[in-house]
């Protein structure tokens, strides 16, 4: 983890160099995403990424979001993951109006889970807990430019999860499809 956070830091730093240089157009990125994570079933949850573009080829954002899955070994514990990242997006063109981009992440992933009231009444003596870890990686994706305001994005997230209490540690991968609105 201290190889991604020492990334994520340096390339922060290269995009704010760069915005001194040039323009800076603030962002909304509301979208959509699959959630595949290690033990638990597949989900669909929102995410939002507020954030910066600088030259058009870098760009900072926080994104947050909220998937509700359940463990794929025992159906009746639910899973509440909430994942916080701070993001670091390179962007290169492909054509006019479609560009590719790759970056890293670095944040928090919170996780909760419950356990169905009927198990807990039969028995099932733990009812829930909940816990937060650092989690990084990267990602990549293209987008394509409706117009000057707005761009569907298309993209893929890795994320490597440390240990909490109640699970070991994980990988997750994030596929989202979403609408990013510049300002």
């Amino acid at each position: 983890m201290k190889t991604i956070t020492t990334l994520t830091a340096a390339l922060a730093t290269v995009a704010l160099a760069s915005s001194l240089s040039g323009a800076v157009r603030f962002y909304a990125e509301p979208s959509i995403a699959l959630h595949i994570q290690d033990g638990l079933k597949n989900a669909t949850g929102p995410l939002l990424a507020v954030g910066a573009a600088f030259d058009e080829k870098h760009s900072v954002d926080l994104e947050a979001g909220k998937f509700d899955s359940k463990f794929s070994s025992a159906s009746f514990v639910e899973m509440e993951v909430i994942p916080v990242t701070f993001n670091y997006r390179y962007a290169f063109p492909i054509t006019e109006k479609l560009s590719g981009a790759m970056g890293v992440s670095l944040g928090v992933m919170r996780q909760e889970f419950s356990v169905d009231p009927h198990y807990v009444m039969y028995g099932f003596s733990y009812s829930g807990d909940s816990d937060t870890a650092i989690t990084g990686g990267f990602h990549a994706g293209i987008s394509y430019r409706l117009n000057d305001h707005f761009a569907a994005t298309l993209k893929g997230k890795a994320l490597l999860t440390e240990e909490v209490k109640f699970s070991d540690q994980s990988n997750s991968l994030m596929i989202q499809l979403g609408l990013n609105c510049r300002f």
